[in-house]
């Protein structure tokens, strides 16, 4: 078995874990095993590409520390402003909890609620501290790997410009933030856990986690322009909610050491910064994890109904977009298969909301204008064009059409008579469409019909072309197998930077396009006639493939 580098250094805190009566040798193994599991993902399909696949997937988790290197060189770029330091690095931390929490509802969670690792490692002789050891640390390894990429840059900056008293404390407040982030989770659930059981348990923990997801999203945006308007320019302005954003705890120590401000608020959020991180590890370990551990037993109930949608609806809608039997029995089969996968939901469904707010949120930028006048005057009075940032999110639902918790049943593909596998990924990508992206969009565009009045119909209908477009160009980049035939790996985000960015660039394109010809309604026709062409000419070349491409 393969012998990793973090274990190694991890053999360096061996102390700790023995003095917390975890048995390290145990917790290694354990750790070294979910390690090397980690990225491998089974398609029940592509049997004969396995390893290439496998080997793919450890790449994905490179590419998303690499996409956030990436990102750093921004968040490091935020502190050369000349605000204060506090200011700065609340941005900075604030930017960094917004993705670790994103990260670890969408990718760790399932290490997190993992049941059936419980049910095998428990009856042997493994106590449960070692085994909450074991996956604390195994989450802790991948999220502190994402803190250092997003870190890198700002730290590099943060040094330059605040001399080198910056980087221990900022190292040190990252790894708690890291603990912090998975300790908060964790509670949480363990509140949805004590609430519900059965099927709704589930349920409740899938629209829980994109809930979270949301209010990250949303909450700090909200949380800047609060923080803009109590403003900290040359002395800072204490207020009693800022002790409930761990972002401010961390943030006050280099206020008080490079602004030299000796507020006395100050110094209480600092001691929270170090106080905090350590009573919550300690409330994790003694009360969280034993009353969590016991009530995620509760997740192997299966007790519930099934909902079941309207049948007739469906296939009503299928035989009007599909023309072939395979293709709309994969519609209606998809779009069965969105309703009831909660990993897919997880996944996707924060995209949606977003696609939904950032449009409005971003409308509404400047707060000395009214209601009335930010709509009026936004985007020099172009509004609707902030509906091309929801054709980007929108195209990610077509990401994971491919993954599914049910993967094993995929054999069927290879055991019924299709000659033809594009008509089946047809399917599917309209089977997503018709569940996802068309109904967020309806939404939106009648939201902005209210908002600005009939005239940007056509400004509408350009960009759901551009929309269709766009999904069909991500799909094809980032899907290579059959739908719903690969298990949800813990580092799929990574396989989405690639064609996100390829797909940015096409949106960029077209958008750039509508911006230069928006005042004139005879050249947007023309541009949208011309969208309609390329949107005939791409839905039917793009599905013309045969098994041989598919298991390449």
């Amino acid at each position: 078995m393969k012998e990793f580098r973090i274990l190694k250094l991890l053999d360096k805190f061996q102390v700790l874990y023995k003095k917390s009566g975890v048995n390290y040798d145990i917790m290694r193994m354990i750790l070294q095993i979910k390690l090397t599991m980690d990225g491998r993902r089974v398609s029940t399909v592509l049997n004969n590409n396995r390893k290439s696949v496998e080997n793919e997937d450890k790449n994905n988790y490179i590419r998303l520390l690499l996409f956030n290197g990436f990102l750093s060189i921004f968040i490091g770029l935020m502190l050369t402003s000349k605000i204060s330091a506090l200011r700065n690095i609340n941005i900075v931390i604030g930017v960094n909890l917004f993705m670790m929490v994103s990260l670890m509802i969408s990718d760790f969670s399932a290490v997190l609620l993992d049941v059936q690792e419980k049910n095998i490692l428990l009856p042997k002789p493994i106590d449960s501290k070692t085994f909450n050891a074991a996956k604390l640390t195994h989450i802790c390894v991948y999220l502190m790997g994402i803190s250092l990429s997003l870190n890198f840059i700002p730290l590099i900056f943060g040094t330059i410009k605040y001399g080198f008293i910056f980087p221990p404390i900022f190292i040190i407040e990252n790894i708690l933030l890291t603990l912090i982030v998975i300790v908060i989770t964790a509670f949480l659930y363990t509140i949805v856990l004590k609430l519900f059981d059965g099927e709704k348990l589930k349920d409740i923990i899938n629209y829980f986690q994109i809930f979270v997801a949301f209010v990250f999203t949303f909450g700090y945006q909200l949380f800047s322009r609060i923080f803009a308007i109590t403003g900290i320019k040359t002395a800072y302005v204490p207020k009693l909610w800022h002790a409930l954003l761990p972002s401010m705890w961390f943030a006050a120590p280099f206020g008080i050491l490079i602004d030299r401000d000796r507020n006395k608020f100050l110094m209480v959020l600092s001691a929270l910064a170090v106080v905090g991180p350590v009573i919550l590890i300690m409330f994790y370990i003694k009360k969280v994890v034993p009353y969590f551990e016991k009530n995620l037993q509760k997740l192997n109930d299966n007790g519930g109904n099934i909902i079941r949608g309207n049948k007739k609806g469906k296939e009503f809608i299928a035989n009007l977009v599909c023309k072939d039997k395979i293709e709309k029995s994969m519609f209606i089969f998809t779009k069965n298969m969105i309703a009831t996968e909660r990993n897919f939901k997880l996944k996707v469904y924060p995209s949606l909301a977003m696609a939904v707010f950032i449009p409005v949120v971003f409308m509404f930028t400047d707060r000395r204008k009214s209601f009335i006048e930010s709509i009026q005057t936004s985007c020099d009075g172009k509004a609707q064009l902030l509906i091309y940032i929801s054709v980007l999110m929108l195209c990610f639902c077509t990401a994971y059409i491919n993954n599914s918790d049910n993967y094993k049943g995929a054999f069927i593909y290879k055991t019924l008579p299709i000659k033809d596998p594009g008509v089946i990924l047809k399917g599917a990508v309209k089977g997503t469409l018709f569940k996802l992206i068309i109904p967020i969009y309806v939404l939106l565009a009648i939201i902005f019909l209210v908002l600005k009045g009939p005239s940007i119909i056509m400004d509408l209908i350009t960009m759901f072309l551009v929309l269709l477009i766009s999904a069909l160009i991500y799909f094809k980049m980032s899907n290579k197998t059959m739908p719903f035939s690969v298990k949800f790996a813990i580092v799929d985000s990574g396989k989405l930077i690639g064609p996100g960015v390829i797909t940015l660039i096409f949106i960029g394109i077209f958008a750039a396009i509508h911006i230069a010809i928006i005042n004139n309604i005879i050249y947007v026709g023309i541009f949208a006639f011309i969208l309609l062409i390329i949107n005939i000419i791409l839905w039917r070349i793009s599905f013309n493939i045969s098994w041989k491409d598919i298991e390449r």
